[in-house]
């Protein structure tokens, strides 16, 4: 299945069995999983891991992305509207 072509039903299944109490990792190693799936926004992060988008952007998509972990999509304009999140292209 191309990346592209992965529904929102989909992304909703891969968390559907997520518990409410989760560490702090392996809450930011789920994140790192969907987003190698495809770019998502910290709303969109929010809605699938019942989360508040804003507490995933300031507590775990910033360390994540200082790690290397994650990149931004727009990466020349961090506040852009439309900003997701993506895992970075490895390099050789």
């Amino acid at each position: 299945m191309n990346k592209k072509q992965i529904s929102d039903e989909q992304l909703a299944a891969i968390v559907k069995e997520l518990p409410k109490k989760i560490t702090k990792e392996k809450l930011a190693e789920i994140i790192c999983r969907l987003c190698a799936i495809r770019p998502l926004s910290k709303e969109e992060l929010g809605h699938y891991l019942r989360r508040n988008p804003d507490y995933l952007f300031k507590r775990i998509l910033g360390d994540l992305i200082a790690e290397n972990k994650l990149a931004y999509l727009y990466p020349n304009m961090p506040k852009h509207r439309k900003q997701a999140y993506r895992t970075p292209t490895k390099t050789s």
